[in-house]
């Protein structure tokens, strides 16, 4: 996985990274403030790929990671014997059947694994820019996610300006994040699409630039999720459509008109919400709405069991119905794993320690910011922020939905990566309301 040419390649390309970088901040980077966090995210993001690399060839001696790699090797050694093999090996559908790649296939881990071999796609097209060499091949990773987060926080920083080092330590600084998520995994593409996801939106449907540039990047943000990791789709389509349901209807200023409105609006939210839904899982049987619980409780089971085979760090939620209303009786439980634990007592080797701090981290400050508001002040603030409301229903309902069908905190690091920076961001909103209430209603600007 690693060699020569990831030592002699490496520098070089990094050189060119931080002056592409560096010239693209000085042109299009105007606050002071974000000019540091552009680096300092972007070295984050790379340290994080680099590391990630080496933490699976010496402490894990393989993983997913290598896997992805030994797959683009295939492809990328095809590329010299016979191009058009290895173009066609980068369009390759999974469900076809082309003698003339069996020799090729059968070499390839995930040939049969359609969402991991959209990693080996990508990857295997990096590829032929960096000699195929990994280290490079992650560092592509990393700057095509942190290009994609990057979006995410000038959109966010455009909402709060005064919360820009709260909104760089959400989105780029968190351990998990800059490490999980910025090398050759799925991780680093999930999060990536997320973030596009809803920069193309918010730029769409509440600022109104109404460009085609929006439209495309949605439009790949929610094909790449699809494409991936459906379950992350169908937690960020509906929380979305509440998004701009609440901001919509926050705008109208007469109290009767809203109310002859809101069942209208809650109808029409919930129809395409459903029809989302339905569509991005009309492929994939396991994720139709019929079969998610039964799917949750499969999933839970097999990853518990190959966790204990190789004595991996499980938990459990216990017993409940295969039902959509069994699996809700676990939600609290769920949402509660995904988010503060595995507890420090819980780490089995250093890197879930680091977790466990990061977990305990999140506890402290939601119980913070509990204090300092109070209950009824902290629903009451919600309330009257949209995009509180919006971060807080995607990260909870994420949170459920990876919780309760993981059921290993080494899986769960990784799975929850998309929803850290809304839950974060989220809790470091409320408590600056504790000093001040200027922050209500500030996105109906957008809408005027």
């Amino acid at each position: 996985m690693l060699g020569i040419k990831d030592l002699l390649l490496t520098p070089a390309y990094l050189f060119i990274i931080y002056l592409v970088a560096f010239i693209y901040r000085s042109k299009f980077v105007k606050n002071k403030e974000d000019k540091k966090y552009f680096i300092f995210g972007l070295t984050f993001k790379l340290i994080g790929a680099v590391f990630l690399g080496l933490i699976y060839a010496f402490y894990y001696k393989g993983g997913d990671t290598a896997n992805y790699f030994n797959d683009i090797t295939v492809i990328y050694n095809s590329f010299f014997k016979d191009p058009g093999i290895a173009f066609k090996l980068i369009i390759y559908n999974n469900t076809d059947f082309n003698p003339d790649l069996t020799p090729y296939l059968s070499n390839m881990i995930f040939a049969k694994d359609a969402a991991s071999y959209f990693v080996v796609r990508l990857g295997a097209i990096l590829a032929l820019f960096c000699f195929g060499t990994y280290t490079i091949i992650s560092l592509g990773f990393a700057l095509l996610s942190f290009s994609c987060i990057w979006l995410f926080y000038t959109a966010s920083t455009k909402l709060y300006p005064h919360l820009r080092r709260e909104f760089a330590i959400s989105i780029f600084f968190i351990p998990s994040i800059f490490f999980w998520g910025s090398g050759l995994m799925k991780d680093s593409i999930t999060f990536g699409a997320v973030a596009i996801t809803f920069f193309a939106f918010h730029s769409f449907f509440l600022e109104k630039k109404k460009n085609l540039t929006d439209i495309l990047l949605l439009v790949l943000g929610i094909y790449i999720l699809k494409s991936v990791k459906i379950y992350i789709a169908l937690c960020l389509i509906p929380a979305l459509f509440v998004y701009l349901y609440v901001v919509y209807y926050s705008s109208i200023k007469s109290r009767a008109l809203r109310i002859l409105i809101k069942p209208l609006l809650m109808i029409i939210i919930g129809g395409l919400s459903y029809y989302a839904i339905a569509e991005l899982s009309k492929e994939n049987s396991l994720y139709r709405l019929d079969k998610l619980a039964e799917t949750a409780r499969t999933t839970a089971g097999w990853i518990s069991y190959i966790s204990e085979q190789q004595g991996g760090s499980s938990y459990s939620l216990g017993n409940y119905e295969a039902t959509f209303s069994g699996i809700l009786m676990k939600a609290p439980e769920a949402i509660w794993v995904t988010l503060f634990r595995p507890y420090i007592w819980e780490s089995k080797n250093i890197i879930m320690l680091l977790s466990a701090f990061e977990s305990f981290f999140f506890l402290f400050l939601t119980f913070k910011a509990i204090y300092k508001l109070g209950f009824i002040r902290l629903i009451k603030e919600i309330r009257s922020d949209p995009y509180v409301q919006f971060s807080l229903l995607f990260a909870l309902s994420f949170s459920f939905a990876v919780g309760i069908s993981t059921y290993n905190f080494g899986s769960l690091v990784r799975y929850k990566i998309p929803m850290m920076p809304f839950y974060l961001s989220s809790i470091y909103i409320l408590s600056s309301t504790a000093q001040t209430k200027t922050t209500r209603h500030r996105i109906k600007r957008y809408i005027n």
